[in-house]
């Protein structure tokens, strides 16, 4: 999804300039043409529910960093990558609230049938709904974007090509953080294996 302002590349840069200067009009343009956007962008790293709460605090950011682009012409691969940090950001607070996740004992054997293996492995672990609570947990634990890339992989089953145009990322960029992160993964659930109901691991 691309916002084309009318005009082209020029009328982006003057229209973000405009609003960079302090013209408010302008920056109520910007917000109407890319509105759509940065809603699209914010249900597929939130959900559709939390979007527009999210994007009202994401326009706030956006006024209060926009002297930040240095390329008014590329405004809209800017506000694509703070998207992403807010989103993240929104998942990191919600996963640091979130008190310690209680499974049943069928469930910590479960994690410790998928984690047992070698490898970054982790699609049994998705399928598994008795881990669904600790999985989102842990998923937004991850650092950086690891955990919200699997979970448009995985949980929302979108393509590399989906992701690739949500995020910006390179297909071969895109392929190594998601292996990377389904490394993390395993590592993380495992030590919460270990740290919480180690003794099932063992059975």
């Amino acid at each position: 999804m691309m916002v084309k302002e009318q005009g082209g590349v020029n009328a982006v840069e003057e229209l973000v300039k405009r609003a960079q200067g302090g013209d408010r009009e302008a920056f109520a343009r910007v917000v109407k043409n890319w509105q759509g956007l940065a809603l699209y962008l914010a249900a597929g790293y939130l959900s559709w529910a939390e979007a527009e709460d999210a994007t009202q605090v994401i326009w706030t950011e956006v006024w209060r960093k926009l002297w930040q682009v240095e390329e008014p012409s590329r405004f809209e691969a800017w506000l694509r990558t703070l998207v992403l940090h807010q989103c993240l950001n929104l998942r990191k607070a919600r996963a640091r609230r979130q008190s310690e996740v209680s499974c049943t004992p069928e469930a910590w054997l479960a994690l410790a049938e998928c984690t047992a293996g070698n490898g970054d492995s982790v699609e049994e672990i998705f399928e598994r709904r008795e881990l669904a609570r600790l999985l989102n947990r842990e998923l937004d634990s991850l650092p950086g974007e690891y955990g919200l890339l699997l979970r448009l992989y995985y949980l929302q089953d979108r393509s590399y090509k989906e992701i690739a145009g949500l995020t910006g990322l390179s297909l071969s960029t895109l392929k190594w953080r998601l292996h990377q992160g389904r490394v993390y993964l395993r590592q993380r659930l495992s030590l919460c294996l270990a740290k919480n109901y180690g003794r099932y691991a063992n059975d």
